[in-house]
């Protein structure tokens, strides 16, 4: 059976194209391995689903990595407001929150999926579950797609939107790394993102749920410093995490050094103001004195443990070098990265098919023509806060948008 555009992968990615085209009257079929649609958008935000970020697109410039100019034309196309727009038009409640997260006000993932799914077959898309796909072949710019079940589907415009291969027990297997490989695209090294670090000391298990807000991490890759990024830490019992460590695992890999300021204050500073409060508290002791920077009683405890300081020792006692020491660890509090959680952990995968292969206006191959690439299954991968389901959606977009440009110039 011949389809205007076929869509391999049901995720936000392939859905939303899948919806533009069957809008515009293309007929499109949409192929899901998976029984259920949407299995990795359905535990999105622990099942919440925050599908976007109701910031200005000026603030996604910094969230997409390194690889913002390639996504911001999708994001011009079809942007955050759109996003909002869309659900609330197929009777999604939104809820906003502080932050900018946003979220269907049911807190269900459900209610996304469910929409982009209606939306989808109330234009006439078909959407076929549980098949697995033998072969792609392409001929004379047209693409056969096989299946295990015997069935044959032949189209002029193949987008692949299969995820990446996170969450591997959800169905995530990288089939679409190797369909980009079978027409000549280069996949770049797939890495975990939006994932923990697990440290090599095991001093700060003790404190594992102690967070702390606003902390500037330094990640240093053979003594040379990557970048500084900024944002909350979560200390856990085999590491750390949070949004700042979550957001930079695309960075860092086993055997870096991370570093926490603690007080967002240069240890210059932090070193003078304990030589002057040092002798100014001089009768209390320091383990008293270091709640004056809001450190929960534990954390304090650990550090100075670890710095082999007694918690009662009184501060007009505490040497030049231990109050050295002390503004360290404020300031460079250092963690060494045993490993990053795999990708079967993370949330995204950092990765794929290489962005030089691909035009960043239509997501089509620079190596095959109507063969599409867009989602997860490309090089791009986003912090927490909405940013990843938002490209996916833009991604979908502009793809479907290339595809009915083409049709009204060349179709029938």
């Amino acid at each position: 059976m011949f389809y205007k555009a076929i869509v391999v992968g049901a995720g936000p990615a392939g859905l939303f194209a899948a919806y533009n085209l069957s809008e515009y009257g293309l007929s499109t079929l949409v192929l899901e391995k998976n029984t259920q649609l949407g299995r990795k958008l359905l535990v999105s935000g622990s099942g919440q689903c925050n599908f976007t970020h109701a910031g200005d697109l000026e603030e996604f410039k910094d969230k997409y990595g390194d690889n913002f100019n390639f996504i911001k034309h999708a994001l011009n196309v079809f942007t955050n407001k759109d996003s909002i727009k869309f659900f609330k038009a197929y009777g999604v409640d939104i809820e906003v929150t502080s932050s900018g997260k946003v979220f269907p006000s049911s807190r269900n993932s459900t209610d996304i999926l469910d929409a982009l799914v209606r939306s989808c077959k109330l234009n006439g898309a078909q959407i076929q579950s549980g098949v697995e796909i033998n072969a792609i072949l392409e001929y004379d710019g047209v693409f056969q797609v096989s299946t295990t079940d015997g069935d044959f589907f032949s189209t002029e415009n193949l987008i692949i939107a299969t995820g990446g291969t996170s969450f591997m027990h959800l169905g995530n297997d990288g089939f679409g790394y190797a369909i980009a490989q079978q027409f000549n695209h280069k996949v770049t090294k797939l890495r975990p993102s939006i994932s923990n670090i697990i440290s090599v000391e095991t001093d700060y298990a003790a404190i594992s749920g102690v967070s702390f807000k606003n902390v500037t991490m330094t990640i240093w890759h053979n003594e040379k410093k990557v970048r500084d990024k900024v944002g909350d830490l979560l200390f856990t019992h085999n590491g750390v995490s949070g949004p700042v460590v979550l957001n930079s695992t695309r960075w860092i890999e086993a055997g870096d050094l991370v570093t926490f300021n603690l007080v967002n204050k240069p240890y210059e500073v932090v070193q003078k103001e304990l030589e002057q409060d040092l002798i100014a508290f001089g009768k209390d002791s320091i383990g008293l004195y270091l709640r004056k920077f809001a450190f929960p009683r534990s954390f304090i405890a650990v550090l100075l443990s670890i710095l082999s300081i007694p918690a009662d020792l009184h501060c007009a006692n505490i040497s030049r070098e231990n109050r050295k020491k002390i503004a360290t660890y404020m300031t460079k509090l250092p963690i060494n990265v045993a490993s990053v959680g795999d990708l079967n952990s993370a949330v995204v995968t950092c990765g794929g098919v290489s962005l030089k292969e691909l035009n960043p206006t239509t997501l089509e191959s620079r190596k095959q023509r109507g063969l599409y690439f867009i989602g997860e299954v490309i090089d791009i991968d986003a912090d927490t806060g909405g940013y990843n389901i938002q490209a996916a959606m833009s991604m979908g977009c502009v793809c479907a948008n290339s595809i009915i440009r083409k049709e009204q110039i060349y179709g029938n």
